[in-house]
């Protein structure tokens, strides 16, 4: 029998995006969006094959009966190979990415979309630029 492998997962950077808050509910809005990120991962990385050791299973629960983050950004799951575990990985880093787009493109539809097409400063390309390689996942 082999042996099982632990995978380590991590959604950030944290101290440069929460750093940028300048108001409390900045600090919220970001301290949430993080955890709905991390939650989204979780949910994906353990449908495709990972047993969650941390955090404990009860935080994940609780995500949803609070309207605060909960969940960290750093997570470790166990699998039963290296296969498993990898494709898990992407699973997870693609949950993320999706997950993040549609968050950005609600953003950008509620408070962009009205003007980047009339300001001339290629507003859109630099708004796809930043959404596309925001967040570093490992």
């Amino acid at each position: 029998m082999s042996e099982h492998q632990r995978l380590q997962f991590s959604v950030g950077p944290v101290q440069g995006f929460v750093a940028q808050s300048r108001r409390t509910r900045d600090l919220w809005a970001s301290s949430f969006l993080l955890s709905h990120l991390a939650a989204t991962a979780i949910k994906a990385v353990k449908a495709a094959g990972g047993k969650l050791v941390l955090p404990h299973e009860d935080a994940l629960s609780e995500q949803d009966q609070h309207d605060f983050g909960t969940i960290p950004n750093r997570f470790v799951l166990d699998f039963v190979d290296v296969s498993t575990a990898k494709n898990a990985a992407e699973a997870g880093a693609k949950a993320v990415d999706d997950c993040w787009k549609q968050v950005a493109d609600a953003v950008r539809k509620q408070f962009v979309a009205n003007v980047a097409d009339t300001d001339g400063n290629d507003t859109q390309k630099i708004w796809d630029r930043q959404v596309e390689s925001f967040w570093e996942i490992s």
